[in-house]
């Protein structure tokens, strides 16, 4: 019997998926419980023949191709085609920890929950520059494990969240408003599900016993990359959460400007760069991001039901 379906999706990282693969299959769980299924979203690179090589070599592999680019379909791709009462969710440059999918299983025990999420922790596969310190690769190190419904960081990253999949089919999974619409890609899907089961009353549970190491390569270096997340981040935000109230929206576009100043101030006195200067950087990209989805949602608001 089939308890577990854990959905690799993967674009263009054919070079780190079988690391990936090979941490799901050497599980303390034994393999006849759980399910692999990788989901190929229209990669261009060597990513097919490198998942069916490891799916022949497996039984308990399957190869899916998902071509609608985006964040919601290869996630939907996998949990239309789980067998498992159990869908679990690792990205393509993670690498679980053996104890993983038994900890999500503990996790769903002790609580009763309908969702469960754990800890990014780091491997890093290049020597991170002297500004890189650990909490930007979002590990979450000092978050309590517990339901999360009345705390303010109830959402679960995608990366390491597994479902009930009766939940999955209830909210009829994840938002297509996250893939690929007029050649831009926004994310955040794993927090617009967990948003929409938060308010339909579903229970969201965080366990840093489960663990994955998230792989940090060059481009996690790469500053102008980071502040292009940071900046659809902030998208996500506005998109997902709602605008915030009069007050604290006003607040944060005065702090917009003066953290702008601040920035050009930083780098006219210095050259260097330093992990303040790379903070102030990401925030300014996050608060540009959610004034300009701001003027997006002008006549529109995101549906959050379930």
């Amino acid at each position: 019997m089939i308890d577990f379906s854990i959905v690799v999706c993967t674009h263009n990282r054919a070079a780190l998926l079988a690391d990936c693969v090979d941490s799901l299959l050497n599980q303390t769980v034994d393999k006849n419980r759980f399910e692999i299924i990788i989901v190929d979203n229209n990669s261009t690179d060597d990513t097919e023949a490198v998942a069916k090589e490891l799916a022949k070599n497996n039984n308990n592999i399957a190869y899916i191709q998902e071509k609608t680019v985006g964040y919601s379909a290869p996630r939907n791709c996998g949990w239309k085609h789980a067998s498992g009462n159990i869908v679990a969710y690792i990205d393509d440059d993670e690498i679980a920890a053996p104890d993983w999918l038994e900890s999500i299983e503990k996790a769903f025990i002790e609580e009763e929950p309908d969702i469960v999420g754990g800890i990014y922790l780091i491997k890093y596969d290049v020597t991170p520059p002297d500004w890189f310190i650990e909490s930007m690769g979002g590990t979450n190190k000092n978050r309590q494990k517990g339901i999360l419904n009345q705390r303010k960081d109830c959402y679960l990253a995608g990366g390491n969240i597994a479902f009930k999949k009766k939940i999955l089919e209830k909210s009829n999974g994840f938002s297509d408003d996250f893939n690929m619409k007029n050649g831009f890609l926004m994310m955040g899907e794993d927090t617009d599900i967990c948003q929409r089961a938060k308010n339909a009353g579903f229970k969201l549970f965080y366990d840093p016993n489960i663990k994955i190491y998230h792989r940090m390569n060059q481009n996690n270096y790469n500053i102008e990359i980071r502040k292009q997340k940071a900046e659809k981040v902030g998208m996500t935000a506005r998109f997902v959460l709602g605008r915030l109230p009069f007050v604290s929206h006003y607040f944060k576009y005065l702090t917009y400007f003066s953290m702008i100043i601040t920035d050009i101030l930083f780098s006219i006195s210095s050259k260097k760069i330093t992990t303040k200067s790379v903070i102030l950087k990401e925030k300014i990209a996050y608060r540009k991001g959610y004034f300009e989805m701001d003027k997006k949602l002008k006549n529109r608001e995101p549906n959050h039901d379930i």
